[in-house]
C-alpha cells in the first residue's frame, strides 16, 4: 500500500494515540456549519500511518456523552467522502487532519439548540486509547454546537482522515 504522497506504508505501524497529540484547530464557521479540523501530530520520533475514521465522542458540561456520526459531506472544509479514504504517513512532527461540525442553526420550531459540547473524546483511527479535547471553536467564538436536525438527532459528526492539509 502507498499513502497519498506515494510512500510505501504496509511496513509501518498504525498511530497509535500514546505517539500523538491530537487537538482542535482552524475552527470557524460557514453556511450553517461550525467546527473545526482535528490535528493527529506525530509527537514520537517513529514514522506511523493514518487511515480511516476517527471515533469521537462530544461531552457536554454536565458529562452526556454523543458519538459523532461519520460524515458523508461537509460545507465545512468543503469535504466530500472519498472511498477507500487516504492512507497518510506521519514522519516525526508531521500532522493528518479529519473535520468536526455540526449545524449551528435550530431545527424547526425549537427557538434554540442545546447546551453546546464543551469537550471531545478522540480515539485515532485504529487506536483503542483516546484523549479529551476542549470542544471550543475560537474561530466561531463558541463550543462546538449541540444541535439536533428536525428528528431530534445529533448533528455532529466527523469525517475520514482528509488528504491534505487544511
Amino acid at each position: 500500500d502507498r499513502d497519498v504522497t506515494g510512500v510505501q506504508t504496509c511496513a509501518l505501524p498504525i498511530c497509535a494515540a500514546t505517539q500523538l497529540k491530537i487537538s482542535l484547530t482552524r475552527t470557524g464557521a460557514v453556511a450553517g456549519q461550525a467546527g473545526g479540523y482535528l490535528e493527529f501530530r506525530n509527537a514520537s520520533t517513529t514514522p506511523c500511518r493514518i487511515t480511516g475514521w476517527p471515533a469521537v465522542i462530544a461531552l457536554t458540561a454536565t458529562g452526556k456523552a454523543t458519538p459523532l456520526r461519520h460524515a458523508r459531506s461537509t460545507m465545512f472544509g468543503a469535504w466530500q467522502l472519498v472511498t477507500p479514504p487516504p492512507v497518510r504517513t506521519l514522519q516525526s512532527g508531521g500532522a493528518a487532519y479529519a473535520i468536526v461540525e455540526s449545524d449551528d442553526n435550530p431545527a424547526g420550531f425549537n427557538p434554540r439548540c442545546p447546551p453546546p459540547y464543551v469537550r471531545l473524546r478522540v480515539s485515532p483511527p485504529g487506536s483503542p486509547a483516546s484523549v479529551v479535547i476542549s470542544a471550543r471553536l475560537p474561530g466561531a467564538e463558541s463550543y462546538l454546537p449541540a444541535c439536533t436536525s428536525i428528528t431530534g438527532s445529533p448533528t455532529a459528526a466527523v469525517t475520514t482522515i482528509i488528504a491534505g492539509a487544511p
